[in-house]
């Protein structure tokens, strides 16, 4: 129940709700439903016209967007303003099919708040990934290493260029500033580093976005080498979760697996001396 006040889950609810007060309200006055058809007629108009315009607004956002560089904010933006306008559809149908059956109107709304209530909760959000590979060199050493993001454009293709924001050395609230290429479209981030013990884990996480995430990488002796975990813990947006963004995770998780697996060969190479 809390995570549904502290999320926008709330506000979609109270736009859902439109339908089923009207509807409740007629009920109780004991009029038939064809008694309201011409008032719920002009909600439906109303509520459709409104939506349509929200999509549309979604719409005139990506466009501004296009051939820019990927900005968080503005995409949540977005998904919200569509999010929105299928909500005020939604209440556009249910008008419309109350006038015939108010259970069928009542029945709309209550399977698209219950879709809002399932996407509520962060945990069922939350996206982690985890993969370990050993190499051969000391902890301290793998731990210099990954620990520096300067290093990252040796064994991660995507990333450009890293560039240190904080004075030397590096530790707990050191920052880089990332440069990454996906798909032709490059962005920029603010790495900071939030957890920090020599030799043995450092965690790390993109200051500059707008939700919760978290890189660790941990090192452990095995068999006179080094065993190196690395696990991304990710929060999705309720808008682009609700708006069905969970399908396209599964194929994306691989792709990111199938990258880091490549990433994590590279370091072997160079920290091995396989080069």
């Amino acid at each position: 129940m809390r995570a549904i006040f502290r999320s926008p889950a709330l506000i979609h609810l109270l736009i859902l709700a439109i339908p089923v007060i009207a509807i409740g309200y007629t009920l109780t006055t004991g009029s038939p439903p064809r008694a309201a058809s011409k008032p719920f007629q002009n909600a439906s108009t109303a509520c459709l016209a409104i939506g349509l315009g929200a999509v549309l607004i979604a719409v005139g956002l990506r466009s501004v967007q296009r051939g820019k560089p990927p900005d968080e904010r503005a995409l949540e933006l977005r998904m919200s303003a569509t999010l929105v306008g299928a909500d005020l559809i939604v209440d556009s149908f249910s008008f419309l099919l109350a006038i015939a059956s108010p259970t069928v109107g009542l029945v709309i709304c209550a399977f698209a708040a219950a879709w809002i209530l399932i996407c509520a909760p962060p945990r069922l959000r939350r996206t982690r990934t985890t993969s370990s590979f050993v190499v051969k060199s000391r902890s301290d050493v793998v731990f210099a290493f990954l620990s520096d993001s300067r290093n990252q454009p040796r064994w991660s293709p995507e990333v450009e260029s890293v560039e240190m924001l904080t004075v030397e050395p590096i530790g707990r609230g050191t920052q880089f500033r990332a440069r990454v290429r996906q798909r032709q479209r490059v962005w920029e981030g603010v790495e900071e580093i939030v957890d920090y013990e020599p030799d043995r884990r450092f965690t790390t996480r993109i200051t500059s976005g707008s939700r919760p995430n978290i890189d660790e990488f941990t090192f452990e002796p095995f068999e006179g080498a080094t065993r190196v975990t690395h696990r991304f813990d990710f929060e999705h947006s309720f808008s682009s979760w609700a708006l069905g963004g969970w399908l396209r995770w599964p194929a994306l998780n691989r792709l990111l697996m199938k990258r880091r697996q490549a990433a994590e060969l590279r370091i072997k190479q160079i920290l091995d001396g396989d080069s």
